[in-house]
């Protein structure tokens, strides 16, 4: 993933909950390019917590609630049509598990869960 610690991803997270927490109405596709930059994050972190590298999942899983926190305040400061158009994205990154992936637990299927808790939470 990368070189940061779990802990300092939580507080950068953390901080850029706060941030767009506080935020009112964003205009235009920057919206969704900021979401879909934490989009990615969630993934790359899904992705390390089922590698070796990964030195806590418990510190992956926390970075990874903060960061679905942070996007559901994200989401919460909006108006309603964009709003959709979160729900949308994010419903359009949840990976389709095939009968042969489920077998063995995927980084697919975890990241599934995460990002239909992330739907929950917009």
């Amino acid at each position: 993933m990368t070189n940061a610690a779990a802990s300092i991803r939580i507080g950068i997270a953390t901080v850029l909950q706060r941030i767009v927490s506080k935020s009112g109405t964003s205009i235009g596709p920057l919206v969704l390019g900021i979401f879909h930059s934490l989009l990615k994050r969630l993934r790359v972190s899904v992705e390390f917590q089922q590698s070796r590298q990964c030195p806590s999942v418990d510190e992956e899983k926390a970075f990874q609630r903060t960061l679905m926190d942070a996007m559901g305040d994200f989401a919460n400061a909006l108006p309603d049509y964009q709003k959709i158009e979160i729900m949308l994205l994010t419903a359009s990154n949840i990976p389709i598990i095939t009968q042969e992936e489920r077998k063995g637990k995927t980084s697919d299927e975890i990241l599934q869960k995460v990002l239909v808790k992330t739907l929950l939470k917009v």
